[in-house]
């Protein structure tokens, strides 16, 4: 019986690798130009070996989180006027950098209402 589970348990395990997400595509016009030369810019950022990456929009953007945290391996991927779209359409080149950590800030659009949010 337990010689059947840890089989079972196998073939379940490297079947799962074989699935894959398939993201959706975006056309270019989808984004602003600021998006793409930004994202023109991360591609040309030298690799770091396991680097923490600061995703999201202006609030990502606009912070020197290297200095404010006196790490060098931090990289900002922050885009002004990003979106939850944008941020999946970089998740080929995010995946690519393999990241120790990813800290995104995309939430306050949606979950912050009033006045002091606008």
């Amino acid at each position: 019986m337990k010689t059947t589970l840890t089989i079972l348990f196998f073939i379940v395990l490297s079947l799962s690798g074989f699935s894959q997400v398939v993201l959706p595509s975006y056309p270019a016009s989808a984004f602003p130009t600021y998006y793409w030369q930004q994202k023109s810019e991360f591609e040309l950022l030298p690799g770091y070996k396991n680097p923490v990456l600061f995703i999201g929009d202006s609030l990502t953007d606009g912070g020197e989180w290297p200095a404010l945290f006196g790490d060098a391996n931090l990289l900002n991927f922050g885009i002004s006027g990003e979106t939850t779209a944008g941020i999946i359409n970089r998740l080929p080149e995010i995946a690519k950098r393999r990241p120790q950590k990813n800290i995104f800030d995309d939430w306050h659009k949606r979950s912050c209402k009033g006045p002091l949010c606008r």
